[in-house]
């Protein structure tokens, strides 16, 4: 009587979820995409054990978040591919405070293969550490200032700055 209904359910997983259900008696959650029967969204399911040879199944239509999600998902592996290609230096940092509650540093928290070259590192090597690890100049030569400045004000600040410390002439 089921695939009356839903004939589709024998091909995309469905039939196969209530059985594991039916048979193990366990709970089941599951996101899925179903095409077929006349229908094309994604849907949240839960499929419960129902006394001793039935099962409660369970569903929400969650096709608009769910688009929207991987819409999100396409954006963001764009703008990482465009963050990793360009031949501009682009890191995000957060601060790193002292036991006073003062800012000292700021760790890399993301970092494209431009700037980590500047080092000879991968951007991996760099998340997490310090920026005075790699760049000990920049808490004195006016860059870590720049960063407290644009940090406490929320402003962007755009300058040229000639970088000479480190071993890197930039």
């Amino acid at each position: 009587r089921h695939f009356s209904l839903f004939p589709t359910a024998r091909v995309n997983g469905i039939h196969d979820l209530n059985c594991r259900v039916a048979n193990n008696k366990v709970i089941e959650r599951k996101q899925m995409h179903y095409q077929g029967d006349d229908i094309d969204s994604w849907f949240d399911i839960v499929v419960s054990p129902l006394g001793e040879d039935g099962i409660l199944v369970t569903f929400a239509d969650i096709t608009t978040t769910k688009k929207k999600e991987l819409e999100a998902a396409t954006l963001a592996q764009t703008l990482t591919t465009v963050i990793n290609t360009v031949q501009v230096g682009i890191f995000t940092l957060k601060p790193e405070f002292d036991e006073k509650n003062k800012i000292v540093d700021f760790r890399f928290t993301m970092v494209n293969p431009t700037l980590s070259a500047y080092v000879a590192q991968e951007p991996e090597t760099l998340i997490g550490s310090l920026g005075s690890e790699w760049f000990p100049g920049y808490l004195q030569n006016g860059v870590f200032d720049m960063y407290l400045e644009t940090y406490f004000t929320g402003k962007t600040l755009r300058k040229q700055f000639h970088y000479n410390v480190d071993g890197i002439d930039v």
